[in-house]
């Protein structure tokens, strides 16, 4: 394992290359070798921006406030436009956004019109094909957005009363031809899985495997238990089929895949855990993470970014970046 500790002065970070970069403030960009450069683009630091997504390519960035409604969309730094969410509720759970590639071309999928409706934006035009008539959402608050490593689910591990959290995922291709499913619920969704716990995360494996952790939560519903609470287990997007459950070893909530046989637990502190046993194998606690386990309050004190290999987590924490590596 291989830690590096950089004092910085950044806004909000987002992964690019082999660093990471804050858009929010003149691209400032940071690598693990102690590297410290400004791409030189537009300052958007004078706002209370805490976040930021950003496409595969590393293009097309999202800068916004977790609970908030205003995010600006950028192009390799500069300005292309504003985009928004509903009010309701924004100061409790995280902004849902996330980018992804479709037939050669950026959308950006976000809920700008209510806060239930799930759309596609084009980046560079602002259409949005998904934007037919008929459409009538179900109440579920998006949030948590990831895509699978080929582009053919989006995933959103949000939530809805009472509260519940859930996770769900959308075919994208199928949501282009038909945007109507894009408004199935927790519940009627075909691409849901067959639990009854409470999902405190969900993370892809590859393009059809996901990793869902539970929460500690009692399971609602006594006869559809394939993840009993505190524990962790593979969803097949294709198949629907859940793997042998694995009862995680202490205190967890916020899980990322990085192969089958290990994961990173992002809540409380980073550790390491062994997804066979559940045992944590490393752990870094004079990093505190919070407290976050669900899209709901999450702690908007720190910024985590994993990179798309998944073998190097970067945390953004009092002015300071923990480079934490494989």
């Amino acid at each position: 394992m291989i830690r590096t500790t950089l004092p910085v002065q950044s806004q909000t970070i987002t992964w690019l290359h082999e660093g990471v970069v804050d858009w929010a403030s003149a691209g400032r960009y940071y690598t693990p070798d102690g590297a410290d450069r400004e791409l030189g683009f537009g300052h958007f630091n004078g706002m209370d921006f805490d976040a930021a997504v950003s496409s595969v390519d590393g293009r097309y960035t999202l800068i916004y406030t977790r609970l908030g409604t205003k995010g600006l969309l950028l192009k390799q730094g500069e300005l292309l436009r504003e985009v928004n969410r509903s009010y309701y509720q924004a100061q409790v759970y995280e902004y849902p956004a996330g980018f992804f590639e479709f037939e050669g071309r950026t959308y950006l999928a976000h809920c700008p019109q209510e806060y239930n409706r799930l759309d596609f934006e084009d980046v560079e035009t602002g259409e949005i094909p998904t934007d037919v008539s008929g459409r009538q959402p179900a109440d579920v608050f998006h949030s948590r957005f990831a895509v699978s490593p080929e582009g053919t689910y989006l995933l959103s591990t949000g939530w809805l009363w009472h509260p519940w959290d859930i996770a769900q995922a959308f075919d994208i291709r199928a949501c282009f031809q038909n945007p109507l499913l894009l408004d199935e619920g927790a519940y009627d969704n075909e691409l849901r899985p067959a639990v009854s716990s409470e999902i405190s995360s969900g993370s892809f494996l590859n393009d059809y495997t996901v990793l869902l952790s539970s929460s500690n939560e009692p399971p609602f519903d006594d006869d559809e238990v394939n993840l009993p609470p505190s524990h962790v287990v593979f969803w097949n997007l294709r198949t629907g089929e859940l793997t042998q459950p694995v009862k995680m070893q202490g205190k967890f909530g916020n899980v990322v895949a990085i192969d089958e046989d290990r994961a990173w637990d992002l809540h409380q502190h980073p550790k390491l855990i062994d997804l066979r046993t559940g045992v944590v194998v490393e752990q870094w606690p004079d990093i505190d993470l919070g407290r976050q386990n669900s899209s709901i309050h999450p702690n908007t004190e720190v910024q985590i970014v994993v990179s798309p290999d998944r073998r190097t987590v970067v945390i953004r924490l009092d002015n300071q970046l923990e480079f934490i590596g494989l």
